[in-house]
């Protein structure tokens, strides 16, 4: 079940991601009043701020993996 949420998770950043790179991407097209610039930042600032939340998500899944072995580094469930 924790599976499942993490990738829902991820699929949500992912889409949100995805949303930030086609905003940064338009902000390229001519805009009156100069306030192009400020989409970019923001945009860029959110696309980074994903890609970061879906490291985090990952990561903690690569830590809890790592927290389950024992001493002798073999992972408690795999244990004759």
């Amino acid at each position: 079940m924790k599976i499942l949420r993490r990738v829902i998770r991820a699929i949500c950043l992912l889409t949100i991601l995805l949303f930030c790179v086609f905003g940064f991407l338009a902000t390229f097209e001519p805009l009156e009043g100069g306030k192009h610039l400020l989409w970019r930042i923001g945009y860029g600032l959110g696309g980074v701020a994903c890609i970061v939340a879906i490291a985090f998500v990952f990561r903690r899944e690569f830590r809890s993996r790592s927290s389950q072995r024992n001493p002798e580094g073999v992972f408690r469930n795999q244990r004759e």
